[in-house]
């Protein structure tokens, strides 16, 4: 293994910097990643951030070896998604004053689970950041548990457009979750849960969305 810092070239910049959600494809971003530990490259390769606040604090490496091609993707960029929003939440929990009242998130292998405290006030409107870190990590949650299970679905969304057609129900009883915890209101001006589904599902593009009659 030869040790040595790695000078990040054009597309992983770019992908450190959120211009671009990920790398499918073998270039100078892949090469840069793996001269450090070895010279062979594989056929089919993936590159995800890991993000913490916005900001890309790792990147994930998965290439197919010695296949042919790259088992589950989809599934694996679920899981980076997942991380990112559990890391989120762990340093949000060492970040709380010891006199607050702890922000229950949902557990990121139920997608469908409702938050067990009630909510006794309506959240104000005007967000303030901790309440906005803390919608913007269970919709990260929420919508990452939508590909990881219908993965297939999404994938061909992206493609075909139409992901409300494809996956309503389970985008329904995501968005009920999350408005149950932060109240439609504030969903409804500051379109975090839509803007997550639009962001990581259909690539930033909302025309891939479809018909949802909330968007």
């Amino acid at each position: 293994m030869r040790a040595g810092a790695v000078v990040p070239p054009a597309e992983l910049e770019s992908v450190i910097q959120g211009s671009t959600p990920s790398i499918r494809r073998k270039g100078p971003g892949y090469t840069a990643l793996i001269a450090p530990v070895g010279g062979f490259e594989a056929a089919e390769v993936a590159i995800f951030p890991l993000r913490h606040k916005k900001r890309a604090v790792a990147l994930v490496l998965i290439d197919s070896g010695l296949r042919r091609s790259l088992d589950h993707p989809e599934q694996a960029r679920a899981l980076v998604l997942v991380a990112s929003a559990m890391l989120a939440t762990l340093a949000s929990g060492r970040e709380e004053d010891s006199g607050a009242h702890p922000v229950h998130e949902a557990h990121p292998n139920a997608p469908t689970q409702v938050v067990p405290e009630p909510i006794e006030q309506a959240p104000t409107i005007d967000l303030d950041a901790k309440t906005r870190a803390a919608a913007e990590r269970l919709a990260r949650v929420l919508v990452g548990d939508v590909e990881l299970y219908f993965p297939a679905k999404v994938s061909q969304t992206r493609v075909q457009g139409n992901l409300y057609g494809q996956l309503r129900d389970e985008l329904e009883r995501s968005r009920a979750t999350f408005v149950e915890r932060f109240g439609e209101d504030v969903e409804a001006q500051y379109r975090i849960f839509t803007t997550t589904v639009i962001h990581l599902l259909c690539d930033d593009d909302a025309s891939k969305l479809g018909a949802a009659p909330w968007a």
